[in-house]
């Protein structure tokens, strides 16, 4: 992130720690806002990292189920209205 979006970016990331967001969704939403600028969510051969092992699934799964309660689904259709009979 250039220094600008960095600087602009610390505003909306401070809100989201008061309001307890959790980290991944902060830097997710970093690492987009940065497109703004004319960032590119590219990835490189060298930034890509093989998976050895999931040590710990079962706290991703722990993870999951704790969040499922506060998640929500939107769905969108695009704009278009579903046919009426």
């Amino acid at each position: 992130m250039n220094k600008s979006i960095d600087n602009r970016f610390q505003a909306f990331a401070e809100r989201m720690k008061q309001e307890e967001v959790f980290d991944v969704v902060i830097d997710t939403f970093g690492y987009y806002y940065q497109l703004i600028d004319g960032g590119t969510d590219y990835i490189s051969e060298e930034e890509i990292k093989s998976i050895i092992a999931l040590s710990d699934l079962e706290g991703f799964v722990r993870a999951g189920q704790k969040v499922i309660p506060k998640t929500i689904m939107i769905k969108l259709n695009g704009g278009r209205v579903p046919a009426c009979d």
